[in-house]
């Protein structure tokens, strides 16, 4: 407490992730707050160079168990005196959620504010599609949603999104903050009561833009943000979180999430030795050892395309196959063709199943320890489509032990469908090659 002042810092480092601890706590705090008559105001910041990083992408499926991020965002915006958030560093996911559901949000000079959700293939959960909009109409809100790109202090202060840049300390600016609204008895200002943003006259035509280009996409979570941004205009606030709160659910049951979710993971957990940064352009560097598992992955597909066409496949059809996979252009450079479901659904298990098959003999001979590794590889490497989350999960996306019969037959057509022994091991479990952790020697 400072002068009628209740001052909140999260502390869970190194980024102050929304961990359920930290969750439990805050949750605490608030139920406290609400109920004391001493408590004018309420600052919250964040320990060390960041307010809030988001949620641990890894305990996503338990973002729900209580108390969920959104339940804390409504206590927060339903306390009866002003709560003043201080932004720094880069705020992400659940930490600009936690911004909106405040009433006044302040931020450094070099905050960034961004939303990456969608590219993991999930809804934002505690209410950005439905407060996002009421501050900064659609358009904005949309691109912050999709885009994922981060938005700088100024970008967001113009929008509407931040009610002010400070040039000092963020917690020490907060807290004067708070002090002039309680020295002017000024109003609670919730986003939920909010239409400014609603009320733009093109609201709904950037929606109908946006839904077509999102129904174009790959990733299927885009169309539920437009439906929610959508819904943020048209239905009461409450519902709204509703409408969204479905929609969550929808999308983290999409395998399409679990496949990205998975993929992020494992590219953040990939051996230095296998992939570095380089210093100037923060591309991914992939080193000699994930090198040569590229070259090997390339080549079993290279040689799957080829079979195909010489056994009477057209490369038109094998093109248009990899294309609508989500590969950035076929084998061949054919013109692509129109393939019937069945020819599409061959065409799709034999190059999958040729690739996934050695990244098992890769995985037998110990050059990688986990499917995920070789899956990050392909990503990063080949262009495999991120959706799948590289051969090794689309194997199982398919059914290793329905490719594996496949695989069978085809293999005395060539050796590129070779059944690896580690086909085998993995058909034995749910997770497939997932549940085989290989020592390597």
């Amino acid at each position: 407490m400072r002068d009628g002042v209740a001052v909140i810092v999260l502390a869970s480092p190194p980024v102050n992730a929304l961990t359920h601890a930290l969750r439990v706590e805050l949750d605490r705090l608030l139920d406290q707050l609400a109920v004391r008559d001493d408590v004018m105001a309420v600052s919250i910041t964040g320990e060390g160079d960041t307010f809030c990083a988001g949620v641990d992408v890894r305990q996503m499926d338990k973002l729900d168990d209580a108390p969920s991020l959104r339940t804390i965002c409504q206590k927060i915006e339903n306390l009866p005196m002003p709560v003043i958030v201080g932004l720094r560093g880069m705020v992400l996911s659940g930490g600009v959620e936690l911004a909106l559901a405040a009433h006044y949000r302040l931020a450094e000079a070099t905050c960034k504010l961004a939303m990456p959700e969608a590219s993991l293939g999930l809804l934002s959960p505690a209410g950005a599609t439905q407060r996002l909009p009421r501050l900064v109409g659609a358009a904005s809100a949309l691109d912050m949603l999709l885009g994922g790109r981060p938005v700088t202090a100024e970008q967001a202060k113009l929008s509407g999104l931040i009610d002010g840049i400070v040039t000092g300390g963020i917690r020490a600016a907060t807290l004067q903050f708070a002090e002039h609204l309680i020295t002017h008895n000024s109003p609670l200002r919730r986003v939920r009561d909010m239409t400014k943003g609603l009320r733009d006259p093109k609201y709904f035509d950037v929606v109908a833009k946006a839904r077509k280009t999102a129904g174009r996409d790959p990733l299927r979570v885009k169309s539920l943000y437009v439906d929610a941004v959508e819904a943020a205009a048209m239905l009461p606030f409450d519902i709204g979180i509703e409408f969204e709160e479905d929609r969550w659910q929808q999308s983290l049951a999409d395998p399409q999430s679990t496949a990205l979710r998975r993929l992020f993971a494992a590219e953040h957990q990939l051996p230095t030795d296998m992939v570095t940064r380089d210093a100037e352009t923060r591309r991914r560097v992939l080193g000699p050892k994930a090198q040569d598992i590229l070259k090997r992955l390339r080549r079993s597909q290279v040689l799957a395309a080829e079979m195909m066409f010489a056994m009477g496949r057209s490369k038109g059809a094998i093109d248009a196959v990899m294309i609508d996979y989500g590969f950035a252009q076929g084998h061949f450079g054919a013109e692509p063709e129109r393939v019937s479901l069945q020819d599409r659904t061959e065409i799709t298990e034999r190059l999958i199943g040729a690739i996934a098959g050695e990244g098992g003999r890769i995985l037998q001979e110990g050059l990688a320890r986990r499917a995920a590794d070789i899956d990050a590889v392909a990503v990063i490497g080949m262009g495999f489509p991120r959706w799948h989350s590289g051969p090794m999960h689309a194997a199982r996306e398919i059914g290793i032990v329905h490719l594996r019969e496949k695989m069978r037959d085809w293999q005395v057509e060539s050796p590129v469908w070779t059944v690896p022994r580690m086909m085998d091991e993995a058909a034995k479990y749910l997770m497939g090659f997932d549940a085989i952790s290989v020592q390597r020697p």
